[in-house]
């Protein structure tokens, strides 16, 4: 399963893709509140879809923002901090800026 984070002009979006196929989506309310909401929304679509972080192969990460917004850089962390916590050799980081 793979993890796409998009942040994409004021819209965040988590989503689990198997092979090329969107699965399930979560948004985040608004970009003012990534800080607050992205883990909990990960952790909920997570659950909702019966997986565990270990279940993640790759993270997918696309902005079209400047990389020096808030958001994008909580969201780039986010990402990294998930990088941190899976075997290096289980998990792919692509990483796509417009």
């Amino acid at each position: 399963m793979d993890l796409k984070i998009r942040v994409i002009d004021k819209k965040t979006s988590l989503s689990l893709w198997e092979k090329g196929l969107l699965v399930d989506e979560i948004e985040i309310s608004e970009n003012k509140k990534i800080s607050q909401e992205i883990l909990p929304k990960l952790d909920a679509l997570l659950k909702k879809n019966e997986l565990k972080l270990k279940s993640l192969k790759k993270i997918n990460f696309d902005s079209n923002i400047s990389s020096n917004f808030t958001t994008n850089r909580i969201a780039q962390i986010v990402r990294n901090i998930l990088a941190w916590h899976q075997d290096r050799a289980q998990l792919n980081l692509i990483e796509k800026s417009r």
